[in-house]
């Protein structure tokens, strides 16, 4: 569980001393002693608590559908003490995250919805919410207006902080075009790439004032960010998207995933998890299935998400001629089944800030073609334990996947290294603990202060 460092674990420490005194039997008068001190450390330390009020985190989200980051969100929470931590997450826009709490989160989580425009709605909003920290979740680089940062800092948090997951496709400005003329001069002063650089510029120079600190979902994302948004590299962080490796794991038996949809088990099954939204570019997917289904290749696409695009997709798959070989599933709050009976996982995304079921795929054995985008190359080695294409190519995106499937043997063994790299790499449990770093700022403890048996404790404690 994450807590505050500082914010003591009672009942922990009351059942130590109970543990102890119960393992180690002593004569009556040094057992009565041992009690009372159990009592009075316990009281003390009920004390020591009760100085301590609950830190309110606002998650600010703005999103259309749930997906990746939304995960990453509740995963986050779910490893929270609710005791010491009070999370509230302000969706202003769509609530994607109260049908999909559980139990545990339905109990420590309060979700709200609002709808702000102006400095003084999100003032407003922000406010009522009584934060101690503002945690803006970006889908996209300022999904938010500066606005709402500036109305972090008058609401009453002691903290801004934001995580960034995508990148834009015009996160980098182009370079001016050189004539070699005089013109070039006024140009590089007042043309329309000079005042989209100043305006950028003043942005990142009031971003790195409003937000103390701003975790980036991967390399790519913080490069972004740092190179086309001039935001400053200390006020960044990259703290990469973590995996659950006990969770998600490699089938240990055969799976009969393709008998329970009524799929032919000589056909390779390509699976597809996420927003069924343009950035993902599904389209090409559709088209892909097509072309391989001419060749006389038996395949068949699984999608598993929602979102608008859907009906378009089936309308295209339709019109292809290939709709018994393109299935739709909605979300599925089990996704395991899935990554263990499928052949192969296809992200064709034209943006992308790290791929998180990419990570999830790997982690259950399941081998990877992705476009060559944002952070994609930090997950997927092109070769090495994956496929990596040209994106927004239909031609790229066939020839990847009929590669993969013409290296038969190659799947397994891409599969179990990409497994290797989640669990050495991304496993949930350090990123977990860099991002309770991120969100606590002075009130978390530094690893570079503690001794190793302490860090070990230190990540013992979130997992």
């Amino acid at each position: 569980m994450i807590r505050p460092p500082g914010v003591p674990d009672v009942r922990q420490a009351t059942d130590s001393a109970a543990a102890l005194t119960a393992s180690q039997p002593l004569p009556r008068a040094e057992a009565v002693d041992v009690a009372a001190g159990t009592i009075e450390s316990a009281s003390a330390l009920r004390g020591q608590a009760s100085s301590f009020r609950r830190r309110r985190i606002v998650f600010a989200t703005k999103t259309e559908a749930y997906g990746g980051g939304e995960r990453h969100l509740l995963g986050l929470l779910q490893r929270m003490d609710f005791a010491a931590v009070q999370p509230v997450i302000l969706c202003f826009h769509n609530d994607p995250f109260s049908g999909h709490l559980n139990e545990v989160l339905r109990r420590g989580v309060e979700v709200h919805k609002a709808s702000a425009r102006s400095f003084g709605e999100f003032r407003r909003a922000l406010t009522q919410a009584r934060p101690d920290i503002v945690c803006f979740i970006f889908g996209s680089h300022l999904s938010f207006p500066l606005t709402a940062l500036f109305a972090a800092r008058w609401s009453g948090a002691d903290r801004t902080v934001a995580i960034e997951h995508h990148i834009l496709p015009n996160a980098y400005l182009p370079p001016m075009t050189r004539r070699g003329d005089w013109k070039d001069s006024v140009r590089s002063i007042i043309g329309l790439r000079a005042r989209q650089r100043y305006e950028r510029r003043a942005t990142g120079w009031l971003w790195t004032r409003l937000v103390d600190l701003t975790a980036c979902g991967s390399r790519a994302t913080q490069d972004a960010d740092v190179n086309g948004y001039y935001i400053s590299k200390r006020a960044t962080a990259v703290v990469l998207n973590g995996v659950n490796v006990k969770y998600f794991t490699p089938a240990r038996e055969v799976s009969n995933l393709k008998t329970q949809l009524g799929v032919a088990e000589s056909d390779r099954l390509l699976l597809h998890v996420g927003r069924l939204v343009k950035s993902k570019r599904l389209d090409l997917l559709v088209e892909a299935c097509a072309r391989l289904r001419a060749e006389k290749q038996s395949v068949t696409c699984l999608f598993i998400g929602e979102g608008p695009l859907e009906q378009a997709l089936r309308l295209q798959a339709e019109a292809l001629g290939i709709t018994p070989w393109v299935r739709f599933l909605r979300f599925q709050a089990d996704l395991r089944p899935f990554y263990r009976g499928a052949d192969l996982f296809v992200l064709p995304s034209r943006e992308e800030g790290f791929g998180l079921v990419l990570a999830e795929a790997f982690a259950c054995g399941l081998p990877c073609v992705a476009s060559r985008v944002g952070g994609v190359p930090e997950v997927v080695s092109d070769g090495v334990d994956g496929w990596l294409v040209e994106p927004e190519s239909v031609e790229a995106l066939t020839e990847g996947i009929r590669k993969a499937l013409l290296q038969a043997g190659k799947l397994r063994e891409f599969g179990e290294r990409g497994r290797t790299k989640v669990v050495d790499q991304f496993d949930e449990d350090r990123q977990a603990a860099e991002m309770l770093r991120v969100l606590f700022g002075e009130w978390a403890v530094r690893s570079d202060q503690l001794s190793d048996a302490s860090q070990h404790r230190f990540i013992q404690a979130v997992s």
